[in-house]
């Protein structure tokens, strides 16, 4: 009886050092990132993150938001309001965090869509997400 408690205990304890490990992407932030020279400045924010599910391959999935961005066509908003990315693509792209409060857009349908399409997960740094989307872009 007395090992029983003893191993609960012991279970317990590591539960609580499990969710008092800081871990380095919360939601909320926000981050400075190696972007191409025409977004320096662009800034994203970490807006969801789920663990993958499907394979289990990828890990941790962050979507984000950006904000600073210069698209070819310039009548297109300077903002990518979700992309769901792999946790070595943001380790890739992320270099501090950003003491500044942008407004961001809002990422809730981006998200939305994504889970109904079961959609993929970008696994190149965010400058080549950002270069991508506006190769994309229709004028």
């Amino acid at each position: 009886m007395k090992t029983i408690a003893i191993m609960a205990a012991i279970v317990a304890s590591c539960a609580m050092s499990a969710e008092a490990a800081p871990r380095k992407y919360k939601v909320g932030q926000v981050w400075e990132y190696r972007a191409r020279d025409q977004d320096k400045g662009s800034l994203l924010k970490i807006r969801r993150i789920d663990a993958d599910i499907v394979s289990a391959k990828i890990g941790f999935i962050y979507h984000i938001s950006i904000v600073g961005i210069t698209w070819a066509d310039e009548r297109i908003p300077p903002t990518l309001a979700h992309a769901p990315l792999s946790g070595p693509a943001l380790d890739a792209s992320v270099t501090r965090l950003s003491t500044q409060s942008p407004d961001f857009p809002s990422a809730t349908e981006g998200i939305a869509a994504w889970k109904r399409a079961k959609g993929g997960v970008w696994t190149v740094p965010v400058a080549d997400v950002v270069d991508a989307v506006d190769r994309t872009q229709k004028p």
